[in-house]
């Protein structure tokens, strides 16, 4: 003898299989991605899904971080010459949004 339930519709609860097996699920997503060459960079910033681009720069150790966020990844480049950093911030695409951060705590808007 089989015994066979059933469920109402309104108590079945909903399963996305995606969100039940835990190696389906990518960490990668959320961390921040860094960017060694300037080139890859800048076309990085002229893609469409870039929103926004923060400048922040290191007086002690003369260094300038660029950071864009895109939809997926927040990819940042490294510069330690400050010559270099000029130019780039010079070649960023017009409509990007990009705010000067300094230590602290004021955002420039440009």
């Amino acid at each position: 003898m089989k015994l066979i339930t059933t469920i109402e519709p309104s108590k079945r609860l909903n399963f996305v299989p995606s969100t039940l097996h835990p190696s389906s699920q990518t960490k990668s997503a959320t961390m921040p991605s860094e960017v060694s060459d300037i080139k890859q960079f800048i076309e990085i910033c002229r893609r469409k899904d870039a929103s926004s681009a923060r400048i922040k720069r290191n007086r002690k150790t003369s260094q300038t971080k660029f950071k864009v966020r895109c939809h997926r990844f927040l990819y940042t480049l490294v510069l330690k010459d400050s010559d270099k950093a000029d130019k780039l911030k010079q070649s960023l695409p017009p409509a990007l949004k990009i705010e000067d951060v300094s230590k602290g705590g004021k955002k420039k808007t440009i």
